[in-house]
């Protein structure tokens, strides 16, 4: 993506990497495994997440990935500069102060020309997954142990998409499609995404401003098919053509037009991955 969008990568078979949040390192140590010449950093606060990826990472004999338990806020500063930093699954599920920790320590330690890739939860799709999140936060509200919550939430989901109502409204048919889909998620996924005590999205917009302030600049999306629009309405495309020049704003339409496309195909797309961005130093 970078090199699609005029700028010259450093080569990933030498690249330094960074992710932060990297949980047991499951991206990383597949990177470390596929490039040998990369050097890997991997920080979590979870102190169980890194020991096992520890031991995943001796057991295959990878040293070129090393995995540290911190905090998001407490980065030091030798731990240098990186050609490419990940986070990927924190921005949304962290507080404030966190993310503004994230996003400085990403403008501290991203190398010239590097790019970070960070992705959240974005509205306003997200309006659609949280309402089924809001029902399951309110159903295991007074629920600690893990376990039990996922056993009670997957039972109302459960009691929900049961319902057979003959003419539901367009909200109902939303919520139960995406309950359905919520019941094949792994266990793991539920409790991070839709379970957790923070889950905040944000418009596009809203992301690239703080972005902004940490003189950050938007480069693109993830994949270059989300900022495309095929097989639109003529009417779509003239509004589209007749938006200033500007892809900032040309991004934000899209969000808006890829919530109101076919329902089932998209709410299940952007349900994965609501807006994934990608960030370079300015």
């Amino acid at each position: 993506m970078g090199r699609l969008f005029g700028l010259q990568p450093a080569a990933a078979v030498r690249a330094r990497v960074l992710e932060l949040g990297c949980g047991d390192g499951a991206n990383l140590l597949s990177l470390a495994q596929a490039l040998p010449g990369a050097s890997l950093l991997g920080i979590d606060a979870s102190a169980a997440a890194i020991a096992r990826g520890g031991e995943l990472a001796r057991a295959a004999g990878l040293g070129n990935v090393e995995l540290r338990q911190l905090d998001i806020r407490a980065l030091p500063e030798d731990v240098g500069s990186f050609d490419y930093i990940i986070s990927h699954g924190v921005y949304s599920w962290i507080t404030a102060d966190a993310r503004v920790a994230l996003l400085a320590g990403v403008r501290r330690h991203l190398a010239n020309a590097g790019i970070a890739y960070v992705s959240y939860n974005a509205y306003p799709g997200s309006y659609l997954r949280d309402m089924a999140r809001d029902i399951l936060a309110y159903h295991v509200r007074d629920i600690e142990d893990p376990h039990a919550r996922l056993a009670s939430a997957q039972e109302l989901m459960q009691a929900i998409v049961a319902i057979d109502a003959p003419s539901p409204s367009p909200s109902a048919q939303v919520l139960r499609e995406h309950m359905q889909r919520m019941l094949r998620y792994s266990d793991a996924l539920l409790l991070h995404d839709d379970l957790a005590k923070i889950a905040t999205p944000f418009y596009f917009y809203e992301f690239v401003e703080h972005a902004a302030r940490h003189r950050l600049a938007f480069l693109s999306e993830a994949d270059l098919f989300e900022s495309q629009m095929r097989d639109v309405p003529d009417s779509v495309e003239r509004l589209v053509m007749g938006l200033p020049d500007n892809v900032l704003i040309r991004e934000q339409y899209l969000d808006f037009f890829r919530t109101a496309c076919s329902a089932r195909r998209c709410f299940a797309t952007r349900a994965r991955r609501y807006s994934v961005s990608s960030t370079t130093a300015s």
